[in-house]
């Protein structure tokens, strides 16, 4: 994956000091995939507890 955005120097820099640019760190990568996790349920209940509230206040149930 690349993430060119992520690094302040350019592509022909980091090769010229051997480094890969385009790879993305592994940590990063599963510490990004965990937030995506969690953040999925936590939309979810969100969005149950405003749709009630919206019924509770137009008289349904």
């Amino acid at each position: 994956m690349k993430f060119v955005g992520l690094y302040p120097i350019s592509e022909e820099a980091a090769e010229k000091k051997g480094e890969h640019l385009g790879e993305i760190n592994f940590f990063l990568a599963v510490f990004l995939l965990i937030i995506y996790d969690l953040l999925g349920p936590l939309v979810t209940v969100g969005f149950y507890y405003w749709d009630k509230r919206l019924k509770e206040g137009q008289g349904e149930n």
